[in-house]
């Protein structure tokens, strides 16, 4: 995915609703619990964020796509009905289909409704829609007068919020924020942006999608 200036973009996520069983993610754990499933997992969410070329950010579909809201609901369904927990003791987020059938349907669901979204807003929006539930989306992207460069489905973080990165990268990280600012001439340099992209996808792993922002777009 490009993210690209002068766009409105347009992001849509499924992740566990973590608040509904207390920031942990099994609800329950039953006593005599020993095969899987036997532990209640939390409730699949649609985190829908747009944010304007203006830099205004905003939860929700925009407004004349408001009633595609039912096949968000159908995905929404899928992952509640057919997702479970792999393991006890650590979340796969990328095995917990119960059936190949409703992993089939949510990923057709899930084009489909990236396909309507491109074709009802056209030129004037980027869009993505994850198919990958439960995967946290991150853009590598600099904006005016920020000094923090990582972005997720919910606007820009909180350095605060990337315990797992080191005071190192994160130096890395703000520097190159500075770089990406768009007032900055020139702009970053694409090998130690190329660099930066590769040690968050490392540190990372699995749980992230990194992408980066590409001002050519």
């Amino acid at each position: 995915m490009r993210v690209s200036r002068g766009m409105h973009h347009l992001s849509i996520g499924f992740v566990p609703n973590w608040s509904a069983v207390g920031g942990g993610w099994f609800a329950t754990k039953p006593s005599g619990a020993t095969a899987r499933g036997d532990r209640s997992a939390p409730p699949f969410i649609a985190s829908i964020w747009r944010r304007l070329s203006s830099g205004h950010e905003h939860a929700g579909l925009p407004d004349s796509c408001e009633d595609l809201t039912p096949v968000v609901d159908r995905a929404v369904a899928l992952l509640t009905e057919s997702y479970r927990p792999v393991d006890f003791d650590e979340l796969d987020l990328t095995l917990g289909w119960t059936d190949e059938k409703s992993r089939l349907e949510f990923l057709e669901v899930t084009r489909r409704l990236e396909t309507r979204l491109r074709r009802r807003l056209r030129r004037q929006w980027t869009v993505r829609v994850s198919p990958s539930p439960g995967v946290v989306e991150v853009t590598l992207m600099g904006e005016y007068m920020c000094d923090w460069p990582l972005w997720t489905h919910d606007g820009l973080s909180d350095p605060d919020d990337w315990t797992m990165l080191s005071d190192d990268l994160k130096e890395k990280l703000r520097a190159w924020a500075v770089t990406a600012d768009p007032d900055h001439v020139p702009g970053p340099d694409p090998l130690v942006t190329e660099q930066l992209l590769q040690e968050l996808r490392s540190v990372l792993g699995s749980r992230f999608v990194v992408y980066g922002f590409d001002s050519d777009a």
